[in-house]
């Protein structure tokens, strides 16, 4: 395989793709920005950044049939729930699978030479422990089977039919410039905390919440590029993840240690019966290691700082 050169990223606009590629472009790859919906600050910054390194297109106006790449991560993905954008639950569905099944038709049309699926760890709607690839996932709501069917064609298309194709799962994601947009509503419990202690100055969290599995945005692009500079990758599936678990409490603590000024609130009793309270696994970052070496993952303790400074940023910018 000769190096890749230039990717494909869909959705790029979003908070995870938005985050990894400035990573890629920092490795030297030339990236082909494709998403419904961009930022224009973030677009503005990445141009005059890498000018030459990084093309931005509106998916409205550029069909993806017409890009030429040597790769793709395909991260465009709806964690909306169909009440979010009063859809059935069948548009809901399509929603994820549709772009999935025409990225696929664009890698089979261009012949490229690596082509990565964006998953979740929500396959896993009911969990405990140590969650690997081999782990049976569990898929509750349409995001999550739309995600699972994803990983099973990838799955099928790699052994069945010797593609070049690949899965990335990832698990609970935080990082720089993570806000809420129709696609993706909900944030991550460590965007509602910063955003908690920015407005009212008080950080609340419970006592006994479940250790979940964190990582830190842009390290993800530094595992994809281990991914993406492998001559032979031995498997379809790969749990992209620091591994490292913290409960709510302990992130609200790390918070604290950065914002002194800002009160903890703690609380004595966890989450009530919800969906995320029945996941209680993590994932385990065990095969990617064997594979790649890869373990460079930033603690939380330190990527915190980063993401509280981009923030103060934003703010005496506007």
């Amino acid at each position: 395989m000769t190096r890749i050169q230039r990717i494909l990223v869909t959705g790029a606009g979003g908070f995870v793709c938005s985050n990894i590629i400035p990573v890629l472009l920092d490795y030297g790859y030339h990236v082909v920005a494709l998403d419904r919906a961009f930022d224009a600050s973030l677009m503005a910054d990445w141009i005059t950044r890498w000018p030459n390194e990084i093309e931005v297109h509106d998916a409205e106006i550029t069909a993806i049939h017409s890009i030429k790449a040597d790769a793709i991560l395909h991260g465009a993905a709806v964690t909306a729930f169909p009440e979010d954008l009063n859809q059935t639950p069948e548009d809901n569905l399509r929603a994820n699978l549709e772009p999935t099944l025409v990225a696929l038709d664009w890698v089979r049309q261009h012949e490229v030479q690596r082509a990565i699926f964006v998953s979740s760890s929500a396959v896993f709607s009911v969990s405990t422990g140590e969650l690997t690839e081999d782990t049976p996932t569990i898929p509750r709501g349409t995001y999550a089977v739309a995600k699972q069917t994803t990983e099973t064609l990838i799955q099928t298309l790699h052994e069945e039919y010797a593609d070049n194709v690949l899965t990335v799962r990832l698990g609970n994601i935080y990082g720089p410039n993570e806000q809420s947009r129709s696609s993706r509503p909900r944030t991550s419990t460590v965007n509602t905390l910063l955003n908690e202690a920015q407005t009212t100055g008080v950080l609340t969290a419970s006592q006994d919440t479940v250790a979940r599995d964190w990582t830190f945005a842009p390290d993800l692009g530094h595992a994809l590029h281990q991914l993406l500079s492998r001559p032979k990758l031995n498997h379809s599936l790969y749990n992209l993840t620091s591994g490292e678990r913290l409960t709510t409490l302990q992130m609200a603590q790390a918070i604290q240690s950065v914002l002194p000024h800002v009160s903890l609130n703690i609380l004595e009793h966890a989450e009530s019966n919800t969906a995320s309270a029945k996941r209680r696994g993590w994932l385990s970052n065990q095969r990617l290691h064997e594979e790649t070496g890869f373990d460079n993952w930033t603690s939380f303790e330190k990527a915190i700082r980063q993401v509280i400074a981009a923030r103060q940023n934003m703010e005496a910018m506007t």
